[in-house]
């Protein structure tokens, strides 16, 4: 009985436009060895199963059916899912740049303010010493 198992690895890793060693990356094999799969070396089963959830295939269409073939072809785009992975790293990038530079303007304004009440502070001595040098001090 013949299996698709070859065409159909080969179908998928073009269907994501990936190259065989990032394709090998998201099951755990280097690309050598998806390149022996293409060529017809059988895959063990693990490997089947890790592929067919990931891509949502029945493991029976994998095997005994022609993936192209099929009119409603189950396979998720993978590069378009690595694509909005690559955008959602950026947008948490940004938000991470966005609160270093609030952390960073807040900081700056907490030291405006210690120096504020550094130099209130001074002032505070100066009047004292001068109500003192006028006796005119408060008594306690």
């Amino acid at each position: 009985m013949k299996n698709y198992i070859s065409i159909n690895i080969s179908y998928l890793r073009a269907k994501t436009g990936l190259k065989q060693k990032d394709f090998g990356n998201l099951f755990g094999v280097s690309g050598s060895v998806i390149s022996s799969y293409n060529s017809g070396t059988i895959p063990p089963i693990e490997f089947i199963q890790k592929l067919c959830s990931h891509f949502k295939i029945p493991i029976d269409d994998f095997i005994n059916k022609e993936l192209s073939s099929i009119p409603v072809n189950p396979v998720i785009d993978v590069k378009e899912q690595f694509l909005q992975y690559e955008k959602n790293i950026q947008a948490y990038e940004d938000l991470i740049k966005a609160k270093d530079e609030l952390i960073s303007e807040k900081q700056a304004l907490i030291n405006e303010l210690r120096e504020q009440i550094n130099k209130l502070d001074k002032l505070v001595e100066i009047q004292n010493v001068l109500l003192n040098q006028n006796n005119i001090l408060p008594s306690k």
